[in-house]
Formats: C-alpha cells, structure tokens, sequence
C-alpha cells in the first residue's frame, strides 16, 4: 500500500483537490430549480412507468432517466458523493487517457482545465438533471475511451475491467451524443487495429455492437417526433422552413463562432496540453502535430478579429426572444440562401 501510495502520489493528491473542490461546491447549489422539481412530481409513478411514457412521449434516455428517478428518492449526500466522483472519473480519465497519471504538470493543467468550465451550468436544467444526464455520461464516457490507447496496443481486458467497462458503455451511450462519439472514436481505433494487426480486436467489436444499437434505439426512439416538434415550436419556429444546407450552414457558424468569440479558456488549455504532449515528445513529427491546432487557432482568432467580428464581436437575430448568436456575416448569408 505505501508503495502504491509513493508511486500514486500526484494522481492521488489531484483526486483528493478535486472531490474537495467539487463536493463543496455541490454542497451550496439550489436544488429547487430547473427540472428538478418536474421529475420529483413523478417518483410515486414507478420507475419503469415514468421511463416508458417518457419512451413514447420524449427521450430515449430510459436507463439515465430512470436512474434520476431513483436519485431523487434517496437523501441528497447520495447523488452529491456519486456527482463528484463522476468529476474525478473525468479528472482521472483525462490523464490515463493522454498516459500522464503520474504528472504533476498535466494533473494541474487538467484540473485547470475542468474549473474553467462555468460550473452554474451543470445545473442550467436542474442540478439532477443536468449532472446526470451530463456530467455523469462524460465521466463514464471519457472513462470508457480511455481504454483506446491501451487496446490499440494490445492489451486484453481483464475481469475487473469488464466488470467495470461494461456498466460505463451502457450508461453512457444511453445519451445520444456520447453514444456517437464513442461510435466514432472506437469505430476508427477498430479500423486502425485491424490495419496494424490483419485481426479484428476483440473489445472495440464490442463496443462497436452495443453503441450501434444503442444509436438504433436513439433513432427510432417514437418520442424524437414528439419532442423535436415540441422544442422546434419553444426555440426556433423557423427551423422547419429551413433547407438542409441552411441548417449545416448556421450549426457549422455558430459552432465555429462560439470558439472564436471572447477567450475560450478551456480550449486554450486543452490545447496547451496538446500542445506540450507533442513538445515533449521524442518524435519530430509529433511535435509539429502537437503545435498545428494551438496556431491555427491563434491565426483563426486573428483572421476572426479583423474580418468577420472587426466592428462587432456577435449580433444576434431574435426568434420568439431566442438569441441565436451568429455572426454578422453568417446571418447576411443564410438569409440569402
């Protein structure tokens, strides 16, 4: 155990700031807000009762809503010991992830990195809900791709690993954007294995088996026509007129205008710390791939400032009171379209 213990220090130091950190600050949210208190109305419901008329009427979510049915049925230390765990689940995961468990530096650069996050929005839809749904799958979800590096090296997965694998696939590809990008990164690790290797990988089959059927189930889920009618009519009416082109035109610039406007912080550290991976790295080409995405940002930000946000940083179309938050020039072209 002291061995353990010397060996771990760093990693366990950084584990012990980050429960302290987040459980005192889950400790002094307002847990009356949000849709907290909608879903408390439904625990005399029954769980299995609330996740099927949700199936039918809202979300394909029935294993994550379900288990927020049950949390709010137990005292409240239970769900704010599990959310902070789930917080050094990612701090954790992140590091064994990028192989630097033992790294101060990397340690402070991700922890940095998780508390340049506005934590209020881990409770913009309820504290429940929102931890939940959001942080406990990213948890999960990065803790389930953690496992790539080591599998593409050819490493088998031991008992305790499945053990504890298998309930993080589930849970957290039972929200649908974990759900595709897990699909995605294992997708292209499976590729790349059976490129190096001329065999198929075992676990990554897997993974690429459970997180095709989950997207079957997110897909014809028989609420998704339900609810997008539903959010379409509250956040943007106009969505259904819309073409195909214009919907990718406006998610692609408003995504890439929420990178370029204002100081992302957290992007900044995250690509410093890929930035310092490839530095640090005996091979020249991993250098070079490590300094791209941190200076095409910087020559973004500067292309970004004196062109497109030269007089104005963002202005906003108004729909219903909805601020969409395009940029200038991506609202003049859309509507030409």
């Amino acid at each position: 155990m002291k061995e353990f213990i010397k060996k771990n220090k760093y990693l366990l130091l950084g584990c012990v700031i980050v429960f302290a950190y987040y459980y005192f600050r889950l400790s002094r949210v307002d847990l009356t807000v949000g849709d907290d208190p909608w879903f408390r109305a439904h625990i005399n419901d029954g769980v299995f009762n609330f996740v099927h008329w949700r199936w039918l009427n809202w979300s394909s979510r029935v294993f994550l809503e379900g288990i927020l049915l049950i949390m709010l049925d137990f005292p409240v230390w239970v769900w704010r010991i599990i959310t902070t765990l789930m917080f050094v689940l990612i701090f954790y995961s992140i590091l064994k992830l990028i192989d630097k468990k033992q790294s101060p530096l990397y340690g402070l650069l991700t922890f940095l990195l998780m508390i340049s996050i506005n934590f209020s929005l881990y409770g913009s839809a309820g504290w429940y809900a929102t931890t939940i749904n959001y942080v406990w799958v990213f948890g999960l979800g990065i803790y389930v791709l953690s496992f790539i590096p080591e599998l593409l090296k050819g490493k088998k997965f031991s008992l305790i690993n499945w053990v504890l694998f298998l309930p993080s696939l589930l849970i957290s590809i039972n929200q649908e954007q974990m759900c595709a990008l897990v699909f995605g990164f294992y997708g292209i690790a499976w590729l790349y294995y059976w490129y190096k290797n001329k065999h198929i990988n075992i676990e990554c089959s897997i993974v690429m088996v459970m997180t095709f059927g989950m997207l079957c189930i997110h897909g014809f889920c028989p609420g998704n026509a339900l609810r997008k009618i539903a959010e379409s009519d509250t956040f943007y009416p106009l969505y259904g007129e819309l073409t195909l082109v214009q919907k990718v035109y406006i998610g692609t610039v408003a995504t890439i205008a929420s990178f370029l406007s204002g100081y992302n912080i957290q992007l900044i550290i995250l690509l410093l710390i890929i930035c310092i991976l490839g530095f640090l790295s005996n091979k020249i080409g991993l250098k070079i791939l490590g300094l791209i995405p941190l200076l095409a940002y910087i020559v973004m930000k500067i292309v970004a400032k004196y062109t497109i946000f030269l007089n104005s940083t963002l202005i906003y179309e108004s729909t219903n009171g909805v601020d969409l938050g395009i940029p200038s020039i991506g609202i003049s072209v859309v509507l030409l379209m």
